[in-house]
């Protein structure tokens, strides 16, 4: 099985009414969840959730799908972990979408 880390997704830009359980059923919908940790961070820093899904397919998958979409009128921002090798894909897909556009 692959490492939690290759798992998870990074999610931030969202307000307090946001929990948990939400989140869980929202990242549901693009695969089996394993966990959700939320931080909440009362010094005026970023609040940020960690979503561990079964499988790391789920992971670029749940970026695709629910990146931007709007939660309490607010669009989340879906990332893989920094430092995985999800990320790592990620990005050169992101490379590849800007250099095929046409100038």
């Amino acid at each position: 099985m692959a490492s939690r880390d290759e798992r998870s997704v990074y999610v931030t830009n969202f307000n307090s009414d946001v929990t948990e359980d939400l989140l869980k059923e929202l990242f549901i919908q693009v695969g089996p969840v394993d966990s959700v940790f939320v931080k909440r961070n009362e010094a005026g820093g970023r609040d940020f959730a960690l979503i561990a899904f079964a499988d790391p397919e789920s992971v670029l998958f749940a970026v695709e799908t629910l990146d931007e979409i709007r939660l309490f009128n607010i669009p989340l921002s879906v990332k893989p972990k920094m430092g995985t090798e999800q990320e790592k894909v990620y990005r050169r897909n992101q490379e590849d979408l800007r250099g095929s556009r046409p100038n």
